[in-house]
């Protein structure tokens, strides 16, 4: 016997968890079920209005039936019509589709006693939506008679593709093209493609340019021409396809729906001239977007987007003349708005920071001081776990684009860019937070001890581990150009030896990394990218690695490299000073590589020497940058929340 404790605990489970009764079918459901779709389908085509009146049991409430049979029927009318994406080949599938608790299996996995009840309606109904559904739903199972249920859905779709809903009326037509080309049934192809040439001429005339819900469809079904097309020349198409293709590209109005309308037209172009003349006309419909945009913003936007087009398809002239009109736009033009946020840190997180820099008997303990300081950007695990939990919306589906100089640079558009682009959001307050900290340790260094010389400083930066002494001489004028004031000379002074100093690194190694000169390309070594990536393969800190990469690289981060290297705007204060000297002296000198390979043996060090200082550059500074990494990231967010919410103001203004 169970006592009450356990029939109540029981009893719970069991209302949580009751088992779904099955469905079974009998004959007396028949007559049921098509009255209940009959009336479902009353004045509507639309099988989720029908759903919506079979949910209210109310309207049924005389034809009786078990619940079995409502659920059933509500599953039936779930699956619905879905186009082909874009950029994909034309046509349109029944795909289950649930809702809330209604789970709805796919067709090939619904139960005999389903079929059944699926194979009743379909031979009884009498709305032409439930005729198309229900014999849909037989041809997409492939059961025995699918032909007949093929037949039957196709010419019942074709029968709703004239209705007043142009967007369903689209589905329909789509859907039955389909099920006509899975058939091989020439003659519902012709007369299917005749509805669709009719609906597209009709829009073309009407409102050209516009509807692309409707005509894109139809014409990627036109375009692949009638079924009997082997048996048929162009010429005999009953449908003038190339010419409605022609009229639809000249009126397009949007640069993307010229694509799609452009990859129709290029399988049925018959030589060369004909594929550039396509080209050509899709590149001017992206430039007629760009030249009606109604800010300065979009269109350099837009005008990014016909460049890219333009070069992607071979043709430089246009895409320099999208790109000059894009120099055109003056940055002031664009309208941009800056937010801010900032937070306080307390005076004894900034005086324990810094307290190091001035704490010892001479100016040396304070270059150790910032020799062995954290790697600015952060530990970058913490950045990927900031970057992956602090996604909004905004930044998962509307991408972001990165200016520099009021030009277009980057733009996230895949999963990695996003991820790449947050944590630079993360790293960027963090690293400048710690750079301003940096630069004031400097500073405090002179106030108490003096400038030191510059045979002083090379002296100390080789006993630090040094052994390329003209790397050491550049790096010590760049510290005394700090000391100065001299920021800009400081940065560019600096910077090229990062690179130097990780090629040179690499050579010490014996990591094979000079290109050979080939035909039209002379021989060099590989850019900074290649290097970082070389190291980091090998042993380098991914924190720091990171770290140099958003300084000195590009896009998501600070690019001071490329900047300086071409003569661009570059931020040349005193906490990217600091940031500066700090990457290169960590690579030129606390990693100790030597510039050239033909050093006696005993003057090398053992590669195992070398990937342990790649392994850990410097040791950690304790929490102070922690703290410094969680209000910087505190900072962002509200940032970025500033940003959100006047956004959400312009849409709805």
């Amino acid at each position: 016997m169970v006592d009450a404790a356990q029939d109540q605990s029981a009893g719970g489970q069991l209302a949580q968890a009751a088992p779904e009764e099955t469905y079974r079918f009998e004959a007396t459901h028949t007559a049921i079920a098509i009255q209940i779709i009959d009336r479902a389908f009353t004045d509507s085509a639309d099988r989720f209005d029908a759903m919506m009146r079979l949910g209210d049991r109310n309207n049924f409430a005389d034809l009786g039936g078990p619940d079995t049979l409502y659920t059933e029927l509500s599953r039936a009318l779930a699956y619905h019509l879905v186009l082909f994406a874009r950029g994909e080949d034309p046509g349109c599938t029944l795909e289950a589709e649930g809702y809330g608790v209604l789970q709805v299996p796919a067709i090939t996995d619904v139960p005999d006693p389903v079929l059944e009840l699926w194979r009743a309606v379909a031979a009884g109904v009498t709305p032409r939506a439930a005729v198309a559904l229900f014999s849909d739903l037989l041809w997409s199972r492939r059961g025995p008679g699918a032909g007949a249920h093929g037949a039957r859905a196709a010419s019942a779709y074709l029968d709703l593709g004239g209705g007043t809903d142009e967007l369903a009326s689209t589905r329909y037509l789509v859907r039955a093209w389909t099920i006509a080309r899975e058939m091989h049934r020439d003659d519902l192809d012709e007369q299917i493609r005749e509805r669709m040439a009719k609906i597209v001429t009709e829009v073309l005339n009407v409102t050209p340019g516009q509807r692309p819900g409707v005509t894109l469809p139809l014409l990627g079904a036109l375009a692949r021409g009638p079924l009997r097309k082997k048996r048929m020349s162009v010429a005999t198409d009953p449908v003038p396809v190339d010419e409605l293709l022609e009229r639809a590209a000249n009126s397009c109005v949007r640069g993307p729906e010229a694509t799609e309308i452009a990859r129709y037209r290029r399988p049925r172009a018959t030589d060369t001239t004909g594929i550039a003349a396509i080209d050509r006309e899709e590149i001017a419909a992206y430039r007629r977007d760009a030249d009606a945009a109604g800010h300065p913003a979009q269109q350099m936007l837009l005008l990014r987007d016909t460049a890219r087009v333009a070069a992607d398809r071979g043709h430089h002239d246009l895409a320099r003349g999208a790109a000059a009109a894009m120099q055109q736009i003056a940055p002031d033009d664009l309208d941009l708005q800056t937010f801010t946020s900032s937070t306080t840190l307390p005076a004894f997180v900034v005086d324990g920071y810094l307290s190091g820099f001035t704490s010892g008997h001479e100016w040396s303990d304070g270059m150790n001081e910032f020799l062995t300081s954290e790697c600015p950007t952060g530990n970058i695990v913490d950045l990927r776990r900031l970057a992956i939990d602090n996604q909004g919306l905004l930044s998962r589906h509307l991408p972001s684009t990165l200016l520099r100089g009021g030009l277009p640079r980057a733009t996230t558009t895949t999963p990695e860019e996003i991820e790449k682009h947050e944590m630079s959001r993360y790293a960027t307050p963090r690293a400048e937070a710690i750079g301003r900290l940096l630069a004031e340790g400097l500073d405090r260094i002179v106030r108490r001890y003096g400038t030191p010389e510059q045979d002083e400083l090379v002296r100390y930066l080789m006993s630090r581990g040094g052994r390329d002494q003209g790397l050491v001489t550049t790096l010590a004028k760049a510290y005394r150009h700090f000391w100065n004031g001299d920021y800009e000379s400081c940065i560019h002074l600096a910077t090229p030896k990062f690179e130097a100093a990780a090629r040179a690194l690499l050579i010490e190694f014996d990591e094979g990394i000079y290109q050979v000169e080939a035909t039209n390309s002379p021989g060099g070594f590989p850019g900074l990218y290649a290097l970082l990536n070389l190291l980091e393969k090998e042993a380098l800190d991914e924190s720091w690695a990171y770290f140099f990469g958003w300084l000195l690289g590009g896009p998501w981060g600070a690019n001071l490299r490329n900047d300086v290297a071409h003569g661009l705007p570059a931020p040349m204060n005193p906490a990217y000073a600091a940031l500066v000297l700090r990457a290169v002296t960590c690579l030129g000198v606390v990693a100790g590589p030597v510039t050239s390979s033909h050093l006696p043996v005993t003057a090398r060090r053992a590669r195992e020497e070398i990937l342990a200082t790649l392994v850990d550059p410097t040791p950690s500074a304790g929490h102070v940058g922690n703290l410094l990494g969680r209000l910087a990231s505190d900072a962002e967010r509200l940032a970025w929340w500033l940003r959100a919410i006047r956004l959400r103001w312009i849409r709805h203004t």
